[in-house]
């Protein structure tokens, strides 16, 4: 019994020891699915939003220029521990133009990363993951410029509604698409942002329900002031001092 106890007692040891080294693979085809990305960026990291995917996630797609490296780690923040990020369609691009895919990358999981190793030192690589809805939550993966772009008709400059971190950041538009940049990054980038008809539906049912409440807070006023008004013409509301006048004076 007491060997049965010593072998359980080391397998439980060697699953924790292992633990930061076991992940779960990403499916070959998720990473060899095709897509199209757009190279021609001067960015850093280029982020473009896609608003797609299922119910409550969105997709983006991101670039990222690679100087003198061979790999790079992908993985989410969570409260307890790193998550390691779920990419598809990986691509790399040489200096010279020519794209290449999956069959040219390695790609490793574990518990906290999903790292990717290039094929050269220089270039640019690009894949595509899928992030919460309308919140956009980016590590950095590397340093330098960023650039994010929203889905057509979104934007983040309503004060309730959007929200964008670092606060050193520019906006813009291309193609009629708001485009957040910031010169430089090393802390994660956060960018919550909104349909522009989502905003008109806010702001129009917040207009109406201040409108009620302010006839309600008006006609419950009015309908007090009439209260008090009928109460002093029965003479209810008569102050003590005007009764100690009315009564008649104590005798010696």
């Amino acid at each position: 019994m007491e060997r049965r106890h010593a072998i359980a007692l080391v397998a439980v040891l060697a699953l924790a020891a292992t633990a930061g080294c076991v992940g779960t693979d990403i499916p070959e085809e998720e990473l060899a699915a095709n897509a199209t990305y757009d190279w021609e960026t001067n960015a850093t990291a280029t982020v473009t939003v896609i608003e797609s995917g299922w119910i409550g996630t969105s997709d983006f797609e991101a670039v990222y220029q690679v100087e003198n490296r061979s790999e790079i780690a992908l993985y989410r923040s969570s409260l307890a521990r790193d998550r390691p990020l779920e990419v598809r369609s990986v691509k790399f691009r040489y200096p010279n133009g020519t794209v290449v895919g999956y069959e040219a990358l390695d790609v490793e999981t574990t518990r906290e990363r999903t790292t990717v190793s290039f094929p050269a030192t220089e270039g640019q690589f690009a894949f595509t993951a899928t992030h919460r809805s309308k919140k956009l939550e980016l590590e950095p993966y590397v340093e330098g410029s960023y650039r994010v772009i929203l889905p057509p008709n979104h934007d983040v400059r309503d004060f309730l509604l959007g929200d964008v971190v670092p606060g050193t950041y520019e906006l813009g538009s291309v193609d009629g698409q708001r485009t957040i940049t910031w010169d430089d990054v090393e802390e994660p980038v956060f960018v919550r942002y909104y349909a522009t008809r989502d905003r008109v539906v806010f702001w129009g049912v917040f207009g109406v329900l201040g409108v009620i409440a302010l006839g309600g807070y008006l006609y419950f006023r009015r309908q007090i002031n009439q209260l008090v008004g009928w109460r002093e013409r029965q003479g209810l509301d008569i102050d003590e001092d005007e009764n100690d006048r009315r009564r008649p004076p104590r005798g010696p």
